[in-house]
């Protein structure tokens, strides 16, 4: 048994490893920039990224093979400080400040974003390092006829890339032994969408996540939620007929229930 199990865990590391991310098309909406954006709440309240724990990405958990998609939408310029800069492609050259295990992947494979074009880069791999919190940094290139202007972000002189990438590495989450009464999916059995209630003492995002009941990841999202009571809208039509556990984690609290799909 553990062999299988360490092969399993082996197979689905290596196909995160050399995974293409899609880009999430919909952030054209939004405008330029590389999405989520860097979260700006401890470089306007004075803290260093070093020291930041405020993160936009789901928690990395230590042994459980991982992956995020950030989406790129590429402008046609740049404005750095002032002045604004055509631009021919971005070169991404490196992400440094990442848990060892975890690495990146681009889409471009070279990681070469030209202007008016949309693309992603696949943060992914499996870690153990130690519980706490990483601020990443992203080396580029911006290049134009005139030539090559090495940039890292976030920074504080291109607006749309000001604050914060942190990733958090958490202990694993125990799926089965943390059943809660706390929090409930209404209607359960669910066909279509359910509800997701409970109550948080404080005010910020909840992240949903939707386990299989072998334990593998099948659903996150990232939903922002006040003190007091909340419901969170949970679509299930991609989900297969069966047993699910939902799993919503606050800034104090963990909830973990189990819900019936049957359509």
């Amino acid at each position: 048994m553990k062999i299988l199990l360490f092969t399993l865990s082996l197979t689905i590391s290596t196909f995160l490893a050399f995974a293409q991310c899609v880009p999430d098309t919909s952030f054209a909406l939004l405008g330029v920039g590389v999405y989520p954006l860097p979260d700006s709440t401890c470089t306007d309240a004075g803290i260093s990224c070093d020291d930041c724990t405020v993160s936009v990405f789901t928690p990395i958990e230590q042994g459980i093979p991982y992956a995020y998609t950030m989406t790129a939408v590429v402008p046609d310029s740049v404005t750095v400080s002032t002045a604004p800069i055509p631009l021919t492609y971005i070169d991404v050259t490196g992400v440094t400040g990442l848990p060892a295990g975890i690495s990146y992947t681009c889409n471009p494979p070279d990681c070469r974003f030209y202007a008016n074009t949309i693309g992603c880069v696949l943060i992914s791999g499996t870690t153990m390092d130690p519980v706490g919190s990483y601020s990443i940094s992203v080396s580029a290139s911006l290049v134009n006829s005139s030539g090559t202007l090495p940039i890292t972000f976030p920074n504080t002189i291109i607006e749309a890339l000001n604050g914060c990438y942190i990733f958090n590495v958490r202990e694993p989450v125990s799926i089965i032994e943390n059943v809660s009464s706390d929090i409930i999916a209404t209607p359960n059995p669910v066909n279509n969408t359910a509800n997701i209630e409970f109550s948080s003492n404080t005010s910020g995002n909840a992240i949903l996540k939707v386990y299989t009941i072998n334990g593998a990841l099948v659903l996150t999202s990232v939903n922002e939620i006040k003190a007091g009571n909340n419901s969170i809208s949970l679509d299930v039509n991609k989900l297969d007929n069966g047993v699910y556990y939902y799993n919503v984690e606050t800034n104090d609290t963990k909830f973990i229930n189990k819900m019936l799909v049957s359509k």
